[in-house]
This record gives C-alpha cells, structure tokens and sequence, in this order.
C-alpha cells in the first residue's frame, strides 16, 4: 500500500494519490533535475473535423485519432486510418503534424507517445491528440519521445488525467510534467541515436512489407468493383447462403481467376487453431503480451500491447509460438494478419486463429502472410464475414479459404515472384524484430 506524508504547501495541482505517487517516485529517482515541460517545449493540441472522405480523394490527408497513438510509432493500419478532406476543411498549421513533434493522447488511453517522422508530416490531428514541439536544448525529440512512453513518463502522464468517466489531460496539467535531465548530454544523445535507430529499422520492416505485398497484388488479377444483378446459380449454392458472401465483388473475382491458379484450401496447407479465452485472474502487469486484435497494427504486432499473463499462464495454454507462424484475426479487426517469432512470445486471444504450416505446404510462410494482406484476399476474407447477433466475425471460415500457390498459366514467373516476396518479408521481419529490441532498450531507460 502507498504511504506518505504530503506538507500542505505540496498540495498543489491534482488531489489525487496517483499524482502524489508518481511524485514520490521521481523524488527517488536516479535523476537529480526535472525540469516542466512548459520550459521544453511548445504544445498545440488538434482539432474536430465532421466527416471523412476516401483517401483517393484529391486533397485528403490522414486524420490521427485515439487509437493511432502508440509507444514509439503510430498505428497507421489501413483499416484504423480515416482521411480529412483539406479542401472542405480549413485546418491551421498548428493542428498539422511536423517532423520531430511528439505526438501524445489527451483523453482515452493515456501514457503512449509517437515521434513523427517525414512518413507522417502534414497528418491532422483529433481535437483529443496533442503535439509537443520541442523548443529547449536540453533534451530532443527522440529523448522526450523515450521518456513519455518509460514507466516514469507514462505514471506521471496518467496522474494527471482527470474525469468522471474518462480520464483527460488538460493542457494546464500537461505544463506541469516533469521531465528528467541527466547530468551528462552524453546519456541524451546516446538515447537519441538508438532510437533514431529503431525508428529506421520499423520504417524500413513497413517498407520491404509494404513491397512484397504489392509485388504480389500486380501477380494476381485486379479486384474490379462490379455490380451484381442478384442472379445466383444453384451449383453456387453450396457454402453461405448470405448475400454478402454471393454478391460480394469478390464472389465475382473469386469465379473467375482462381481457375487459373493452383488452389487449396487453408486448411490442407497449415494446421489453424484458435487461440484460448481468458480470466481476468490470469491477467499480470507484466509478462508474456496477450494479443487482442486491436494489437495486430502495421502489418504486425504493437510492439507494447496493454495486457499480460504470466509464464505459467503461457505454458498451460500449450500455443507456443514457434518460427514463422501467422496470426490472423477473426473478430473486430478482421482480416488483419502478423508473422510471429519464438523470440517474441504471445498468447494469442480466443478472436484469433493462428495458421501453422505443414512440411507438405509447397509454399513459404512469409508467402501466405503476403497473400492475406493483398487487396484480393482482404475482399475475399470480408466476403466471408457474418454477423452473429450484432458481432461481425468469421467464425471458422479462415479453414476454407482457396488459398493460391501456383500459376497455371505462369509458373516460371509466378515461382520467381514467390522467391521474391519470402526475401521482402524476410528482410522485413529481422527488422521489425530488431526494432523491437532497440525500443525494449530505450523504454527500458528509465527505470526507477
């Protein structure tokens, strides 16, 4: 239990024990100055925008919400990015994100902090988001980045929050922030660099991802809208009954081209399980990652999820995670997909499936993973999406899915194309993994 004794002239600011707590922390902390955040840097919140628009739209930008901001870099997920039309909104410089500005949640899930880079200038911000400018010598970016998102950084940012029923960070208490400086510019700079180079290391995994799945996307047939007359035939009668699943502008795809390929069902080629359910008695403050689907981001996973478990929570599971293995999720975020490594162990939520291949598979796992995130395979995942009650999910239909590994027409050049997106995503998955590595250090930093 936390006890302290609080002289009336400290009883300033917030009332609250978790301000007083993380003030006793820094009190005993290794560091010696802490400095207001006022006295760094510059700070400018977002603003509200009615109504989104396409992002082929002339004129549109992305829109950083809530759920975009996480540890280190965003959350820019195709299907969690909406697009802010520029021409119908007049949006002031300040609201814009600029490179090097720290970007931080205001309301909602407190205590993670992005540092934008040159992929995320021009962005706009939500009315719930805030950007620090820093403007003082003492610190940079990358160092108030690493603070922020450190167990010193994030208790004070969660300290300040305030609400009956939802915790918010006013721009009076954000003033009041203390970060801390250490006696030497050394230990800043050091900092500096090593995220600077988990930060090139993250954007060049996007990258090789980012071109695997498009090398893959021009191999196979475009995905044109079309629209149905309604008309089914009876021999096409045989799987769902659902018009989503018949008329569907993949039902049409689907018909057409796959005859063209060599075609299995996912099942044939992998053994796909479920992940289990949990209790909140199995729930840590630290440990093993348990995976929700709204931890699959960026064509992997958060590299700092919210939740854990213990070792022994792990083991009795009885998933182990081993090399290479895909994770695809069935509810919520459906569709999205992650390519796993022993060396960053999970436990995988009951609205995922993860997919294991067979030795006789005659494909790369870094292929499927490519496969399933083309626009082609995320259409025809959404065709076989049903609503339960009022929950969108695939129940287990992921087991059925025609699952292309060669060409009829083209197998030299299909081969070749193959060959070449298992490199992508190979370049890509080391990494992200030593990403991870470089940012586990960073945050590891801090410690009281």
């Amino acid at each position: 239990m936390y006890r302290s004794v609080i002289q009336n002239k400290d009883l300033v600011g917030s009332w609250l024990v978790s301000y007083f707590e993380s003030k006793e922390n820094r009190k005993n902390s290794r560091f010696a100055d802490w400095v207001p955040l006022e006295d760094l840097v510059e700070i400018h919140s977002g603003l509200y925008i009615r109504g989104y628009c396409h992002a082929s739209t002339p004129g549109a930008e992305s829109y950083y919400r809530v759920d975009n901001v996480r540890d280190f870099v965003p959350n820019l997920t195709a299907i969690d990015i909406v697009h802010a039309d520029m021409k119908k909104s007049k949006v002031p410089e300040r609201c814009r994100i600029q490179v090097g500005d720290v970007v931080i949640a205001r309301t909602g899930t407190l205590g993670k902090a992005f540092l934008a880079t040159k992929e995320h200038k021009g962005g706009v911000l939500s009315q719930h988001l805030t950007r620090l400018k820093v403007i003082n010598d003492l610190i940079t970016p990358e160092y108030l980045c690493a603070f922020l998102n450190s167990p010193l950084g994030r208790e004070q940012l969660i300290s300040f929050g305030s609400g009956s029923t939802r915790l918010e960070l006013t721009h009076d208490n954000l003033k009041q922030l203390e970060v801390p400086i250490p006696k030497t510019s050394t230990v800043i700079k050091s900092l500096s660099k090593k995220l600077q180079e988990a930060l090139s290391k993250h954007a060049s995994s996007s990258r090789s991802f980012g071109q695997a799945i498009d090398l893959l996307e021009k191999e196979l047939p475009p995905m044109e809208s079309s629209q149905s007359c309604g008309l089914v035939k009876n021999s096409e009668l045989s799987n769902l009954w659902t018009p989503r699943f018949l008329l569907h502008e993949a039902a049409f795809w689907e018909n057409t081209n796959l005859g063209d390929f060599e075609v299995r069902p996912f099942d044939e080629i992998a053994k796909i399980e479920r992940g289990k359910g949990t209790r909140v008695s199995q729930y840590t403050v630290e440990g093993v990652p348990f995976i929700r689907t709204s931890s699959l981001i960026n064509h992997g996973l958060d590299y700092f999820p919210d939740h854990f478990t213990d070792e022994g929570t792990y083991k009795s599971f009885k998933q182990p995670i081993e090399e290479n293995d895909i994770i695809v999720s069935m509810e919520g975020k459906i569709g999205a997909v992650a390519l796993l490594n022993p060396q960053w162990p999970i436990v995988f939520k009951n609205h995922i499936e993860r997919a294991r291949l067979y030795d006789s598979a005659g494909v790369e796992p870094e292929f499927i993973f490519s496969l399933l995130n083309t626009k082609q395979y995320q259409a025809m995942i959404d065709r076989r999406v049903v609503v339960q009650a009022t929950i969108p999910g695939m129940s287990n239909r992921l087991r059925s899915l025609p699952v292309v590994i060669g060409s009829k027409k083209h197998g030299k050049k299909f081969l070749d194309t193959k060959k070449q997106v298992v490199q992508y995503v190979r370049r890509g998955q080391k990494d992200r993994c030593r990403a991870y590595e470089l940012l586990s250090e960073v945050r590891a930093s801090f410690q009281s």
